[in-house]
């Protein structure tokens, strides 16, 4: 007899108070105790008087139906205020250009009257902005913006390459530059343990990687754009396995032998290998008494 697959809360809520599932579409705004009172109202079967009375005890139910309930009460000119502030706000986020007055306006009257600021008021402009997929105008100018364009060099200095959709995403979870970095470094300390105590200091994969990439570009002369740290050759002077199985950091010597040594890396075909050739050549030449 095949298992029951265990419903997820979400479907409980929607199946027995539809009417307070939209609650749950966005947990980082409504709260992690709105979730509990779900969890317990599921598992104890409660009424949905039940439900509605612990409702109003939440964070979030005393926190922003309180500003909507202030907001409402209050004068035009001082709801046009909040509006104007909760605007200015947003400035910081991304330019808004790509939607349509009437978007950005209804959004940020809500956020306003809802009291909605700072970090949470980013997630929800960015869920504004990307509803549509990334490929819209209001996306694009989005995924162009100083919050973008931090996360992307992080991400590029600890040797990821990330698209736009990872970006939207990163920018609908609210985070930030420093998150970005604290998960690359863990990333790179699991697949590179001998490098922890350089990361630890704060050392990015470029800052680790650089002085390796400037001395095979020189050597194998080859552009600094041509030298790439994802691919296994290059990767292998700062992750070397020795004959123990040891994966270890090579010094700068020994990247440099390994280099001239190694055939995958071509070194015998730049001008300064064949002109060292031609000139054993001609001392090999010399030593047995033929004339240049």
């Amino acid at each position: 007899m095949a298992t029951r697959k265990k419903k997820s809360l979400e479907q409980n809520v929607k199946e027995n108070f539809p009417q307070y599932s939209y609650l749950l579409e966005s947990p980082e705004i409504f709260g992690e105790d709105m979730i509990g009172v779900f969890r317990k109202a599921i598992k104890n079967e409660w009424t949905p008087d039940r439900l509605a009375g612990a409702i109003t005890n939440t964070n979030y139910w005393k926190t922003t139906v309180g500003a909507a309930k202030r907001f409402d009460a209050a004068t035009p000119a001082d709801q046009e205020t909040l509006i104007q502030d909760t605007r200015s706000e947003l400035q910081s986020v991304s330019d808004f250009s790509g939607l349509s007055d009437s978007e950005v306006g209804t959004f940020v009257r809500d956020m306003a009257r809802r009291g909605i600021s700072g970090e949470n008021l980013k997630k929800m402009a960015y869920s504004l902005i990307f509803q549509k997929g990334v490929e819209s105008e209001a996306a694009k100018e989005a995924l162009f913006s100083e919050n973008a364009s931090n996360i992307k060099k992080v991400a590029k200095s600890y040797g990821a390459s990330l698209d736009d959709a990872t970006v939207a995403s990163y920018l609908q979870e609210g985070r930030q530059p420093a998150d970005i970095q604290r998960m690359y470094k863990e990333k790179l300390k699991g697949l590179y343990p001998h490098l922890a105590s350089q990361l630890d200091a704060d050392l990015t994969f470029d800052d680790i990687t650089n002085d390796y990439k400037y001395l095979a570009s020189r050597i194998l002369e080859r552009p600094g754009t041509e030298i790439d740290f994802s691919k296994p050759e290059f990767l292998e002077s700062i992750a070397t396995r020795d004959d123990k199985g040891n994966v270890r950091q090579l010094s700068l010597s020994e990247w440099q032998t390994k280099l001239k040594t190694d055939d995958k890396y071509g070194y015998s075909k730049t001008k300064t290998a064949i002109q060292d050739a031609r000139k054993l050549a001609s001392s090999i030449a010399e030593s047995f008494g033929k004339v240049r």
